[in-house]
């Protein structure tokens, strides 16, 4: 809520052996009754080609912004606009 700036990565709904339907039910079903639960637990299946994935895209999207001559911007409408220029004036 101060406008900087963040990313969270997590598997998509599109799976190979069900439809997108029944992917996002699996989402949502996660997110309602699993994640931050006492369900959530270290005994669940880890995807570890989704998590190689997400460490290179990371990985991949961090080194872009490193190297980029270009200070990122948030997206013209965003509500956080201000409250960036906010945090930069008050040099927190």
């Amino acid at each position: 809520m101060a406008g900087v700036p963040s990313i969270l990565t997590m598997d998509g709904i599109d799976y190979k052996h069900i439809s997108t339907k029944e992917g996002l039910n699996r989402f949502y079903n996660y997110s309602e009754n699993i994640y931050h639960t006492p369900f959530d637990d270290l005994t669940q299946k880890i995807n570890l080609d989704a998590a190689i994935q997400h460490i290179e895209f990371l990985y991949l999207m961090s080194l872009k912004l490193l190297t980029s001559d270009e200070t990122p911007v948030w997206k013209e409408g965003s509500p956080f606009i201000n409250a960036r220029l906010r945090s930069i004036a008050e040099k927190r």
